[in-house]
């Protein structure tokens, strides 16, 4: 079974609390020093995951998604201007595949990841031509 959960979220640490504690106003909180950062564990079978591992793993999913709306969008504006060009290259849509670039969406966040670089990548652009809009200046 696969659990995902905080642990330590914002527990006081008993070790750091002075012996007068000034009544809890808008400066205690999570970043001062009297308080634990929560941590997040991913217990995946049984295994519990790294920090870094779980960052990965909830990452991959929203980058995915990104690029693929990112570019789904660029092809529904074109086509609502009248351009059919990313409809008939089969790239009007949310599939990830149709717009994965091997280099931007596959080898350079992997060398990120392994790496400690932001997070970064592209997908393939989608093809517009202008020529086909109805009304050029709009678009």
């Amino acid at each position: 079974m696969c659990v995902l959960g905080l642990k330590n979220l914002y527990q006081p640490r008993i070790d750091v609390l002075p012996e007068y504690s000034p009544p809890l106003n808008f400066t205690m909180g999570p970043d001062s020093p009297q308080w634990q950062f929560p941590t997040l564990a991913v217990k995946l079978c049984g295994m519990e995951l790294s920090a870094d591992l779980t960052r990965v793993l909830l990452i991959i999913p929203v980058f995915l998604f990104s690029l693929c709306f990112h570019e789904f969008a660029h092809g529904l504006v074109a086509w609502s201007l009248g351009d059919p060009s990313a409809k008939l290259a089969g790239r009007l849509t949310l599939r990830p595949m149709a717009h994965a670039d091997v280099l931007g969406t596959l080898v350079l966040p992997t060398l990120c990841v392994f790496s400690g670089l932001p997070f970064v990548g592209w997908a393939k652009p989608v093809p517009v031509d202008v020529r086909y809009f109805k009304r050029p200046r709009l678009g």
